[in-house]
């Protein structure tokens, strides 16, 4: 695979487009922030791929399914916009080609990822229950090795819902359920910046008395988000022939954390921005530690060895129309379905294959 996966915005990324100095950390660091409170608004509708078949209740034991969906949500490009802007890369409209900066400023940066599924009938009451995982990552080397060369990418996308039937589907009448669902999202996205070195803290003070510069070599960015999300929903579906057409609205609530920040080799200096710098020792990482934890703006700064990494805390609320429709062959289902996030502004879309009865 996304924003966000999270993320595409390695594209966005040339060597050596990032400033080597960052004067001032507290822009670094708002710029992570804003993108986390930006990205919550999109990862209740990622959640939301996956389990989204035409037949909004599949019907009891021994009704069951299995499938495969792909899909994408996007962040807004506007967060986008800011985050790139802030952190010294320029607008998009200055990295991209009129046309394509046109269409991420209209529909935002896809943040793409898949999941298999299943669907089993309950019992003794209408109900069925879908079950959804979808994972890329370290463990998966033979397609992590077809991603552009070192970048990394980690995502999980794991849920289940449970969906009753309110109106059950005659000659005329539509087929109506209900459903309500938990799902949680957690990924990041690194990738390669400038084989030069760029320094993210220039000149900060520390309790033990010291001023630390603080620089990493050939640094990689790094993206990260994870959320939990409740989700409720209503679908109404209408089999006609080999085709099923469906549409409904959901409302989602996403328990959040995003951000990101520069990793590699990190190094220090208690003299100058010119040196000499060492690798830190533990005492001084947690020295840099404290001198970071009161910076006021609403994010939580981690120094390590590796990373200066920036996260916020950033729930959302999402509600979403989404529609689509299936192709019936039988017992296999050919899905497709689109949502748009009328609060967050955020498209989303999915295709999926199934096997049904």
């Amino acid at each position: 695979m996304k924003r966000i996966a999270a993320v595409v915005l390695s594209l966005f990324v040339s060597a050596g487009a990032f400033a080597q100095n960052i004067p001032d950390f507290n822009t670094y660091e708002k710029a992570f922030v804003d993108f986390a409170h930006g990205v919550s608004s999109a990862l209740p509708l990622y959640s939301s791929i996956g389990n989204n078949w035409s037949s909004g209740y599949g019907g009891q034991l021994p009704h069951l399914g299995f499938g495969l969906t792909v899909g994408a949500a996007t962040i807004p490009g506007a967060v986008v916009d800011n985050l790139t802007t802030q952190l010294g890369l320029g607008s998009v409209t200055s990295i991209f080609p009129s046309a394509a900066a046109d269409l991420i400023k209209q529909y935002g940066v896809p943040m793409p990822g898949y999941v298999i599924e299943a669907r089993i009938g309950g019992l003794f009451i209408p109900f069925d229950i879908g079950l959804k995982f979808g994972y890329f990552g370290d463990k998966m080397q033979s397609l992590q090795q077809k991603l552009p060369a070192n970048m990394k990418l980690d995502t999980l996308l794991a849920g289940f819902d449970v969906k009753f039937p309110l109106v059950k589907e005659g000659f005329l009448m539509p087929q109506i359920s209900i459903g309500g669902g938990f799902s949680y999202v957690k990924g990041y996205v690194q990738f390669p910046l400038t084989n030069s070195d760029i320094t993210v803290l220039n000149g900060v003070s520390a309790p033990d008395g010291n001023t630390y510069w603080v620089k990493f070599t050939a640094p990689n960015m790094r993206f990260q988000w994870d959320s939990k999300v409740i989700d409720a929903k209503i679908q109404v579906s209408k089999h006609l022939l080999i085709f099923t057409p469906y549409a409904g609205v959901g409302a989602s609530y996403g328990f959040s954390g995003a951000g990101g920040g520069v990793a590699s080799q990190l190094l220090v200096s208690t003299t100058s921005n010119s040196g000499p710098f060492s690798t830190p020792t533990a005492a001084q990482i947690d020295q840099i530690n404290q001198a970071l934890s009161y910076s006021g703006n609403g994010g939580s700064v981690s120094v390590d060895g590796t990373s200066v990494l920036v996260s916020a805390g950033a729930n959302g609320l999402g509600f979403r129309a989404f529609g689509g429709v299936s192709v019936d062959l039988l017992i296999l289902h050919l899905d497709a379905n689109l949502m748009y996030d009328i609060l967050g502004k955020s498209y989303g879309g999915s295709i999926g294959v199934r096997i049904q009865w």
